[in-house]
């Protein structure tokens, strides 16, 4: 804070100097040297000002370059956080583009269909996945049975997979028995080897669990997760590994509040 005043003082002791060389060794009039401290007085006024200005500046500068450099500092961490290789790629492409002055499309407007099919393809061991208020689209929608289909190869290879349907009693029971179509989706699932499990909506109401399980996502492997994003069409987001354990926490909850499907079908 002190360097700001430096050039002041300096001209202010300069001033100084040079009125009293006037006073006693020039031997000035009285005007003479009055005259020289005048003039002294307003370039150190002079200075100050253009100091003033001059650290705004510099201020403004700074600040701006700060900013620049914590925004820049978080976009690096968040990108060392994006260990797939696939989507790191893509996100570089991205930038690139935007670079160039083109406006890229949104990256899940391409990548839903292919995340899709590398989860089916790279599964090893295990799959987890739980289905909120979607069951007739695994009939209806040529994604869905798509994507079906991978689940049919992965358990075919070994491996395991769990689905739990989020459903309403109200929907999937309407006069008191199954609705034909959700039984048959339920029945298509448990005889591919799928171990499907109910979760009814009515009892999370009623029962309230300890944080909102009410949420699509997938974990695979133990190792990675993927979500579903309303906000973006239902897109989905592959997730950085270090919040798989955050949604095994979630996948936990959600087991205590459900049934196996082929008790009640």
């Amino acid at each position: 804070m002190a360097r700001r005043y430096v050039s002041t003082l300096i001209a202010f002791m300069v001033t100084l100097v040079v009125t009293l060389i006037g006073e006693f060794v020039l031997k000035l009039t009285d005007e003479g040297t009055y005259f020289v401290f005048v003039c002294g007085a307003m370039a150190t006024v002079v200075v100050a000002l253009l100091q003033i200005e001059i650290d705004k500046k510099v201020d403004s500068s700074l600040a701006a370059l700060r900013s620049e450099m914590v925004w820049k500092s978080a976009l690096y961490e968040h990108l060392e956080k994006v260990d797939d290789v696939d989507l790191r790629k893509d996100i570089y492409e991205l930038v690139e583009q935007i670079g160039k002055g083109k406006i890229p499309p949104h990256i899940t407007a391409t990548r839903s269909r292919s995340l899709l099919s590398k989860v089916s393809r790279s599964m090893k061991t295990s799959y987890y996945a739980p289905d909120v208020n979607r069951m007739r689209e695994w009939r209806s929608h040529s994604r869905q049975r798509t994507y079906f289909e991978g689940n049919i190869s992965a358990v075919s290879r070994g491996v395991r997979i769990e689905r739990t349907f989020l459903i309403r009693r109200a929907d999937a029971m309407p006069q008191g028995k199954w609705d034909d179509e959700i039984e048959a989706i339920l029945k298509e699932q448990i005889e591919c080897g799928i171990e499907v499990r109910v979760l009814w909506l009515e009892d999370l109401e009623i029962r309230g669990p300890r944080f909102d399980v009410e949420q699509e996502f997938a974990i695979f492997d133990d190792r990675e997760v993927m979500i579903v994003s309303p906000r973006y069409g239902n897109s989905l987001y592959r997730l950085p590994s270090e919040r798989v354990a955050e949604y095994k926490e979630v996948f936990g909850e959600q087991l205590k509040y459900t049934v196996a499907a082929s008790s009640i079908i």
